[in-house]
């Protein structure tokens, strides 16, 4: 299990960084406050009193525990099923459709897009009530059977591609895979 929220996200350490970190997680254009600036910094340092010993990626919540950020973390959960997305290309056909690519993935991320995935009752369920045991909230992204497509050559390791190593794969008892 990973602590970390992602290498790509550096940990900030001095004013600056953290009133460019609230204005992005907040989509304001008001700054904070001196008071609030001297605070963060003050609880940053109380965890991680030593300059030469600090985490230069972010660990998960910790900016929310410093005072940065309003929220905890969500999670993220990928499920890679062929079985789900067809049953929203199913949806698409019955308005009368074709479920293209384009229409059932987000171009981004190449994901089922939310509106469709969310229509899943089982899925919805599911997430709804990890939410409420999590505390927080949980993302759920929906791939075809072969997961995450490998991006690591554009984006390099933010692709979520499967990695095998370090990935939670649920296999189903009556057929093994």
């Amino acid at each position: 299990m990973k602590f970390f929220s992602g290498h790509h996200k550096a940990m900030p350490w001095d004013r600056d960084e953290i009133e460019d970190e609230y204005l992005k997680a907040n989509s304001s254009t008001t700054p904070l406050s001196a008071y609030s600036l001297n605070s963060i910094l003050e609880n940053l340092t109380g965890h991680w009193p030593d300059n030469s010993n600090r985490p230069e990626a972010r660990p998960f919540d910790a900016l929310y525990r410093v005072g940065l950020h309003g929220e905890a973390s969500d999670y993220d959960v990928q499920i890679s099923s062929h079985i789900l997305v067809d049953k929203v290309r199913d949806q698409i056909r019955r308005r009368g459709v074709k479920p293209t690519d384009l229409r059932v993935n987000k171009p981004t991320y190449n994901f089922v897009k939310k509106e469709y995935s969310s229509q899943l009752a089982y899925l919805a369920q599911w997430a709804a009530k990890a939410c409420e045991l999590a505390g927080r909230p949980v993302t759920v992204a929906v791939f075809d059977g072969g997961g995450p497509p490998d991006v690591r050559e554009e984006f390099g390791e933010l692709s979520s591609h499967f990695r095998n190593d370090d990935d939670w794969i649920i296999v189903s008892p009556r057929d093994g895979s």
